[in-house]
């Protein structure tokens, strides 16, 4: 070991051996030692008459190696021989690989975060967008509940319900504003007698026929409606003379049909019944004196 040298150990070193001796003239197996390593050890170890002291797995650092004598019941000399070495670090134990690995793990921590803040952004997006669609299906049901709720299968016109809805509400407007209008029914003559004769099915196309009529009347008529059965309800702005003049000549193109496709020699005829609001108390009443004549 020469003390005017430092040393250096290559990485992985794992094994690191010290051989010492002092010169003495007498007795020099007598001669005792104590070292001490510092940066790994606090303190002085006492070693007897060894020559050698070993360590083993040092970590990388720079260390001081220092030896000491003396005879047994004398003090320590003062003479204390010292060397310097290091334990070089391995690639992974140097400090600017560390800074460098601790910052690419930090990074790739960052970029996991900001993958999930993304991904869940994402999530949210397409869970908003589901809950959009379900809802507007659900409205879009609803609407067709509604819809189905107040319009009648078979003629695709409003049915009983939505009249009524609708009746009620323009009735009262006509008493404040002062409008003149005119409620109708609508009865297919010998209706039961058309069942019973051509069947049912006839019936219903009667009734179909009936309701493709009425709805290309819809430029004159405010609202129109299957009430039920064979019966359809009509409103018409205007004044009796109007409702007569109007209901009357629908009555004619009615019974002008030519139903010869449906059955042969089929014929029909319907019977309208009117009412105008100023004659009415209500509307339940202009529909009971409409259904009357």
């Amino acid at each position: 070991m020469n003390p005017e040298t430092t040393g250096k150990a290559p990485a992985g070193t794992n094994r690191i051996l010290f051989s010492y001796a002092a010169l003495g003239y007498t007795m020099p197996e007598q001669i005792q030692y104590r070292t001490q390593l510092e940066g790994f050890e606090s303190d002085w170890a006492y070693r007897h008459e060894n020559h050698i002291v070993e360590y083993t797995n040092l970590p990388p650092g720079d260390y001081t190696f220092k030896v000491s004598a003396r005879y047994p019941y004398s003090d320590w000399s003062d003479d204390v021989l010292s060397y310097h070495f290091s334990v070089m670090p391995s690639l992974w134990q140097r400090a600017d690989v560390r800074a460098l690995d601790f910052l690419l793990t930090v990074l790739a921590a960052y970029a996991a975060f900001m993958w999930r803040i993304r991904h869940m952004k994402k999530k949210a997006i397409q869970l908003e967008a589901l809950v959009e669609e379900k809802t507007q299906a659900l409205q879009a049901q609803d609407d067709d509940f509604e819809q189905m709720s107040k319009e009648d299968a078979l003629t695709g016109l409003a049915n009983r319900r939505a009249f009524d809805e609708y009746w009620h509400h323009v009735f009262e407007e006509s008493r404040q504003s002062g409008t003149d209008l005119q409620v109708a029914i609508l009865d297919i003559d010998h209706f039961k007698r058309i069942n019973d004769h051509y069947s049912h099915l006839v019936g219903d196309q009667i009734i179909q026929r009936i309701g493709s009529l009425l709805l290309c009347e819809q430029t004159h008529l405010r609202h129109i409606a299957r009430w039920g059965g064979e019966e359809f309800t009509l409103l018409l702005a205007g004044t009796p003379a109007d409702g007569y003049r109007y209901f009357d000549g629908l009555r004619r193109r009615i019974a002008a049909l030519d139903l010869n496709d449906i059955a042969p020699s089929l014929s029909l005829t319907v019977s309208i019944g009117v009412a105008s609001n100023h004659q009415t108390s209500d509307y339940v009443d202009g529909l009971k004196k409409a259904d009357q004549v």
